[in-house]
């Protein structure tokens, strides 16, 4: 059986960046611990939420969005994943689409792990012709499903949503609730060390 291995280039969060040479079944880890980076970065939704003011030019607009939009990055992923998920309960044909999809992957995923060959019927599909197969059905239903509009639509108001909290949401307060936390994570690391 042939190792595959590929290249990923990974940003993280905190814009440092991972070269990683890896086989597919390392993926999963990899994305899991992008996965908790994510989730730890995080911030309170009562912060986010939190209170909103007019930018005083459009040159301070800019700098909020700057700052705000590495500093809430996590929670407008979580905004994205939301409108998609939306998106796909909401139609149909992206249901379908997304079932097609991840029933071909799964065929794919488990006859790759065993290396045995796919009967169906008269016809035998060996995992490499079931792999292309799998690639093919998935291009051709999100061709003939609005897949590709609603990534896009998604991504669009992602993008909306997003520039618009950052700018409306004063850099003060996103400072000053990020002291707090330093602040209180060095009182609790004191407090661990004197006890």
């Amino acid at each position: 059986r042939a190792c595959i291995t590929m290249q990923l280039r990974i940003t993280l969060v905190n814009t440092t960046a991972v070269d990683c040479s890896m086989d597919p079944s390392n993926l999963t880890v990899q994305l899991r611990e992008e996965l908790e980076t994510l989730r730890s970065n995080l911030r309170p939704w009562g912060v986010f939420f939190g209170n909103f003011a007019k930018p005083a030019s459009a040159d301070e607009a800019l700098r909020r969005i700057k700052s705000n939009g590495m500093y809430f990055l996590s929670n407008y992923l979580i905004i994205h994943v939301v409108l998609v998920i939306y998106c796909i309960v909401t139609s149909l044909a992206l249901l379908v689409s997304c079932a097609i999809t991840s029933g071909a992957a799964y065929l794919y995923n488990r006859h790759q792990k065993t290396g045995q060959p796919l009967r169906i019927g008269g016809l035998t599909l060996t995992p490499a012709q079931l792999g292309a197969a799998s690639g093919a059905l998935s291009l051709i239903s999100m061709f003939l499903f609005p897949m590709g509009s609603t990534v896009l639509w998604a991504i669009g108001a992602t993008v909306l949503i997003s520039a618009a909290h950052a700018a409306f949401t004063p850099v003060s307060r996103v400072t000053a609730v990020k002291r707090e936390v330093q602040m209180s994570s060095i009182v609790q690391e004191v407090e661990s060390h004197l006890n």
